[in-house]
């Protein structure tokens, strides 16, 4: 959802999760795995592949109460308030920036 509010598209957060879940099929260098729900749990759909790729970054995925993959957002957040970018230009010198 929250990507959704940067990109000026708050109520597509569906499409957003979407376009990550084919993401993670392809070989885009934009950082997909980076994507997790607004309460911190990896995705359902591939989320042994993201586990892995998140932890080599080292970030600290957990098993929560229920079996599903967490992460902690107040060690590893990202959270720009809407309106940080102001051009699509921007948003596009940071997505470069993810994945490089």
């Amino acid at each position: 959802g929250h990507i959704a509010k940067l990109v000026g598209r708050p109520k597509s957060a569906r499409q957003v999760k979407l376009a990550v879940e084919m993401m993670s099929h392809t070989s885009s260098k934009l950082p997909w795995y980076r994507v997790v729900s607004t309460s911190g749990i990896v995705s359902a759909h591939g989320s042994s592949r993201q586990q892995s790729i998140l932890e080599s970054e080292g970030v600290d995925v957990r098993t929560g109460s229920y079996g599903e993959l967490r992460i902690d957002f107040t060690s590893c957040g990202w959270f720009p308030s809407p309106g940080a970018f102001h051009t699509d230009s921007d948003i596009e010198s940071d997505l470069e920036d993810w994945a490089s």
